[in-house]
């Protein structure tokens, strides 16, 4: 028998650790981390073990450990100490766990553990906040208050004595914020509202201002623990003894109670019950403190205040301790003095300040201008604002005297449009700036610096389409600053989208960017050749065709390819040349490459170089591919001496190749629809009664293309 309790609780104390070790995952990652869910699955392995000889798991929270079965789980672990007294100041004297607990409901009650106990306490204890989030396989019995205050007495007679538990709590969440062993040693034993309060006012009368307040805000707000207590009985006992705790306090610890109290978001009938318990001192207290102080007061609750101290009248002065009668009389009637409100505000204002008081809450118009107040006051809106204003300041020409300091506002300015991808407002500010005069020398330094056009070039990759045009206009209207950043960038970036735009705003900034492009036609790098050669086209310089015309002997055949599609977009008649030598070619790709090419220009020459490549075939290899690219190159000119070429084609028939040479008919058919109608249709009229469905139908097609009718 020893032994298995051993065992079991060698096992309980592994459980308990992975519960701390859970805690500290649920507390570093939050719910749903890997290593939350790994711990979950340690834990309920764990569990399982003790469930297959019970059904349930029941440990005892002392304030520095843990029982189980009357005896203490490795009492110097200063791990398991912590987590006990964490319990323990939730008010949890036992934990139970029930076999078919889940990973969801521990780490809901770890979650709940490890919050303030004052949240606790306004859910009403943490048997109700499980309860609430429908977590029913771990259960707790909370503290009552002989647990904790140690009622002297048999057993028997604290059992006839009749139970306080909504008091209990309260004094309880007190207890807890009181310095380790206050409580104790100041004989609170009894548990009265006047021992608690006397331990309160030795405890707090001389400490720190924010100490104290802190600790008056939770108590006051462990009332909302009543709320939930359905026996209007019990919440008028237990409010009479926060009534009578409240009485005992010093005068500035009562004030600070009570202000947290009437704001902690009490019902009206909790604060009449709490009130009605005051003494009369403390309710003249509350009184002046609500009416001329500055902190608020519900009107709720200074309605409530002015009704009970009209109820007592001039009675309540005769038993006030502290100033005289008269001075009492006098402070008592300036509270109580008529409304004279309607002397000084409108009666429609009043009206509306009525409804606020009766509904607490303002009207939906009222709320829509809050947020958007909220809203214009929110940084970046203010900070746009700001540079509305600056940019104005400077338009209207400002004193020289304070331009220095305006610049760096504006640099400043620029910053915060470019962190916010506002590149209008950056466009519309930098073009100011270029336009004025010297004054504006650090402003202008800053927009060539690298510091700017890094930053501009940087949200390249990150920004929507319409972002991007906004960067294009921007860049197309600053041009200098940006030329050598786009060109280096563009040797470097590895993403084709990135490096297509970078091309479009160096084209879009034009003949400035020439000198540049020449430079780096030199590069040992051939795509930044090629790169190059593009752009130079793309602009459209034709100066630039003496640097061009040396790029056609490039040894890479992509740039070579570039080189020469750009002289022969400037009409080089070089470039006939090394057109007609790559046509003849063997390598298949560089045919197909220079077939494209060759639709740049209707030279006789390269024409006829076109027309061979039709015709050319072998008995192993048709070919059809060049051929029909070829034959879709001479249709971008079409030259009527190809008809002839194509006529025989279309009339010839082969038994090896008579697919390909099909598909090459329907090839050539398809494009006579863009030569003259006069000298193609006597080509197609014979192929519309074919015996290939195919030709046939396409000629028919075509021919009514061409003509509108069949013939």
């Amino acid at each position: 028998m020893v032994a298995d309790t051993l065992k079991k609780s060698g096992v309980i104390k592994s459980f308990l650790k992975s519960l701390i070790v859970l805690q500290s995952h649920l507390r570093l990652y939050g719910p749903g981390n890997p290593n939350v869910d790994q711990t979950s699955a340690r834990l309920l392995s764990q569990l399982a073990h003790l469930f297959a000889t019970q059904r349930a798991i029941t440990l005892v929270v002392v304030k520095d450990g843990f029982v189980f079965e009357d005896a203490f789980l490795d009492r110097p672990n200063k791990n398991l100490e912590a987590f006990a007294n964490r319990l323990f100041q939730q008010g949890i004297a036992a934990l139970t766990w029930e076999a078919g607990v889940n990973a969801e409901e521990m780490v809901t009650f770890l979650q709940l553990v490890g919050r303030k106990p004052s949240e606790t306490w306004k859910e009403g204890g943490m048997e109700n906040s499980l309860s609430l989030r429908q977590v029913h396989r771990i259960r707790i019995q909370e503290m009552a208050e002989k647990d904790f205050l140690l009622t002297e007495g048999t057993t028997q007679d604290r059992e006839e004595q009749p139970p306080d538990d909504l008091w209990g709590s309260f004094a309880l969440a007190l207890s807890l914020g009181f310095p380790l062993g206050v409580a104790e040693g100041a004989d609170a034993g009894s548990g009265s509202p006047a021992d608690l309060a006397r331990v309160a006012n030795g405890c707090l009368g001389g400490g720190d201002e924010g100490e104290r307040s802190g600790f008056l805000r939770e108590a006051a707000e462990a009332l909302l623990a009543l709320r939930h207590e359905k026996k209007r009985l019990l919440r008028q006992q237990a409010l009479r003894s926060v009534a009578q705790f409240a009485n005992e306090l010093s005068p500035e610890l009562r004030q600070l109670f009570l202000r947290n109290a009437f704001n902690v978001g009490l019902d009206a009938e909790l604060v009449e019950n709490l009130i009605l318990g005051l003494s009369d001192q403390a309710l003249l207290e509350a009184l002046q403190m609500v009416t001329q102080s500055e902190a608020y007061a519900p009107p709720m609750v200074m309605q409530l205040l002015g009704k009970l101290a009209e109820q007592r009248g001039p009675g309540v002065l005769g038993s006030v301790h502290g100033p005289s009668p008269r001075e009492n009389s006098d402070t008592f009637s300036q509270l109580l003095r008529p409304d004279d409100v309607a002397q000084y505000v409108p009666e429609p204002y009043q009206e509306a300040l009525l409804r606020i008081i009766e509904t607490r809450s303002l009207p939906p118009q009222a709320l829509e201008n809050l947020d958007d107040l909220k809203q214009s006051l929110a940084p970046a809106r203010v900070k746009a604002h700001l540079g509305r204003v600056l940019l104005e300041i400077l338009q209207q020409g400002p004193d020289p005297a304070h331009l220095t300091g305006v610049c760096g506002q504006l640099v400043m300015m620029l910053h915060f449009y470019l962190g916010d991808d506002d590149f209008q407002k950056t466009g519309e500010l930098c073009r100011f700036v270029l336009e004025g005069d010297e004054h504006y020398g650090e402003l202008r330094r800053y927009i060539f610096s690298s510091n700017f056009t890094h930053a501009v070039l940087d949200r390249v990759g990150y920004l929507e389409r319409e972002k991007l045009e906004e960067v294009l206009v921007l860049i197309s209207d600053l041009r200098a600053p940006f030329i050598s950043p786009l060109l280096d960038r563009l040797s470097t970036e590895t993403n084709r989208g990135a490096r297509v735009f970078y091309l479009r705003c160096l084209k879009e900034i034009g003949e400035d960017c020439l000198p540049e492009a020449l430079r780096r036609l030199g590069d040992n790098r051939w795509f930044v050749t090629r790169n190059m050669i593009y752009l130079l086209r793309e602009i459209g310089n034709p100066t630039v065709l003496p640097q061009l015309r040396a790029c056609l002997g490039h040894s890479h055949p992509k740039t070579h390819q570039e080189a020469l599609k750009a002289c022969l977009f400037f009409g080089d008649p070089a470039a006939l040349g090394h057109l007609q030598q790559a046509l003849a070619g063997k390598d298949k790709a560089e045919v197909m490459a220079a077939i494209h090419l060759a639709t740049q220009t209707s030279d006789p020459a390269v024409t006829s170089r076109l027309l061979q490549l039709v015709k050319s075939s072998s008995l192993f290899d048709f070919r059809l591919e060049i051929r029909k690219t070829a034959v879709r190159a001479l249709a971008v000119h079409t030259p009527i001496k190809a008809l002839p070429v194509f006529a025989a084609l279309l009339a010839s028939r082969t038994v090896v190749h008579r697919q390909p040479l099909e598909a090459l008919k329907l090839e050539i058919i398809s494009t006579l629809g863009h030569y003259p109608a006069g000298e193609s249709t006597p080509i197609l009229l014979p192929l519309v009664t074919a015996t290939s469905e195919p030709v046939s139908r396409l000629a028919a097609a075509t021919m009514k293309k061409l003509t509108g009718e069949l013939r």
